[in-house]
């Protein structure tokens, strides 16, 4: 590759986590404010030990992806960070319910 296109590559990477970190805190405070609902809004005996684990680690994991959101907001946005390893990052944290949840 010449060194135009790396310097092409290195802005789309930078403008893909911007815009995945731009819609991070939406994100987030959608998904806690449906796993809530899901958790609190439906009383059935039967899920209520399920509940009692899984709604604290989807907090615990959802706190962690907001600090991490905006550590990125004051810390890296405005500087010539490494995109790809920022959308790495920020999509490993997206990963990690899907992963866990079917292990509970």
């Amino acid at each position: 590759m010449n060194k135009n296109n790396l310097e092409l590559n290195k802005h789309v990477e930078q403008d893909a986590a911007v815009l995945l970190y731009g819609n991070a805190i939406s994100g987030i405070l959608i998904t806690l404010l449906t796993s809530s609902f899901l958790v609190f809004a439906f009383d059935n005996p039967q899920t209520a030990d399920f509940k009692t684990v899984w709604w604290p680690i989807m907090a615990a994991v959802l706190s962690l992806r907001f600090i991490d959101a905006m550590w990125w907001n004051f810390k890296e946005k405005n500087t010539d960070f490494d995109g790809k390893k920022q959308s790495h990052g920020l999509l490993s944290g997206l990963i990690q319910p899907l992963l866990y949840g079917p292990l509970i």
